[in-house]
């Protein structure tokens, strides 16, 4: 069996056939199908995320280039395939990053980067073979967006509204854990950076170890890296009317 295998062996919703009680429209999106296609350009499987119990629960899979394309030191880009067989939830392939250092996966916002969303409604083959193909190639802007975050570095104002709006976003029982200070703090010389850049990795990294839940994880990772970048922006424009 290989490594592939026996990630997805505790996954039935992975292994999952056609569901039944779906409408006669409903077109069955096999996950590894996806995946195998992915893998063909190049991909490996690095890790996976799913409900241990049922089949047409929502599921999601990161992967990473088996020649690490890295945009920047000690970050890989990721392509995240997300998928549902409820007759409900699209499959999705988001553009994710992937940091060394404390294995943190981060995945970017629908405003920076809208995954590709493939409804489970009349796909041919051959459509579903060209949107996954060719998704790789969508990922080069990302090494722009974490730049733009490290090189900001925030004021103690800035860093709280930040670390506090993190906090905002995650579910209310992260407050039992973490205030905002405490959230900011590094637990390793890695992150001992003051950009926002590391700080949102700091803050990410100790919410999502507390959310089980695939999807709930998978949409406030986009959200927090939304946040971060939103405070980029801004402080972006501020110092462009400063100069100008």
């Amino acid at each position: 069996m290989t490594k592939t295998e026996n990630m997805f062996e505790n996954c039935p919703a992975i292994l999952a056939g056609v569901p039944s009680g779906v409408s006669p429209r409903y077109d069955f999106i096999d996950t590894r199908r996806v995946v195998e296609l992915i893998v063909a350009e190049g991909w490996y499987v690095a890790a996976v995320k799913a409900n241990r119990y049922y089949a047409s629960t929502f599921h999601a899979i990161r992967l990473r280039r088996k020649t690490p394309l890295y945009i920047d030191a000690g970050c890989e880009c990721e392509i995240v395939v997300a998928n549902a067989h409820n007759g409900r939830t699209a499959l999705k392939l988001y553009a994710g990053i992937f940091r060394v250092v404390c294995e943190n996966g981060l995945v970017l916002g629908n405003l920076l980067f809208a995954p590709t969303a493939i409804r489970h409604r009349q796909v041919s083959r051959e459509n579903l073979t060209d949107i996954v193909a060719n998704f790789p190639r969508r990922i080069d802007p990302i090494a722009r967006y974490v730049a733009e975050l490290k090189s900001f570095t925030p004021n103690g104002p800035q860093r709280q509204k930040f670390l506090t709006s993190a906090l905002a976003l995650a579910p209310r029982r992260i407050g039992k854990f973490f205030d905002a200070e405490s959230l900011g703090q590094p637990t390793r010389a890695a992150d001992s950076g003051a950009d926002l850049w590391t700080l949102l990795n700091i803050a990410q990294e100790k919410i999502l170890r507390r959310v089980a839940s695939a999807r709930s994880a998978l949409i406030l990772n986009q959200a927090l890296f939304e946040n971060a970048y939103a405070i980029a922006s801004k402080l972006a424009l501020k110092k462009l009317a400063r100069t100008g």
